[in-house]
């Protein structure tokens, strides 16, 4: 998506708060060197769900895997290994 990120991840050594605050500080420091920017890119916080089931799981997928389509949004970026996340 071009103004949010959608992500299915299982944090294995970290918090999710240290994980997604790494990956915000690696991406803004990219975006800015490319585009010239400066200031806050990320806002602070997240949205999260915690998945409490195999259905859930394959819910969320889908719904990741479709947000793009959803908003006639095409990227070839769009993938997931979770099956059935395509459906």
């Amino acid at each position: 998506m071009p103004n949010h990120v959608h992500a299915l991840v299982t944090p294995a050594s970290h918090t999710l708060d240290k994980v997604l605050h790494s990956w915000k500080s690696f991406t803004a420091l990219g975006i800015h060197r490319k585009l010239g920017l400066e200031g806050r890119l990320w806002q602070h916080e997240g949205y999260d769900h915690i998945v409490r089931s195999p259905e859930a799981l394959r819910g969320i997928a889908r719904y990741i895997v479709k947000n793009p389509l959803k908003a006639r949004f095409e990227t070839k970026y769009v993938f997931s290994r979770v099956p059935d996340s395509h459906e």
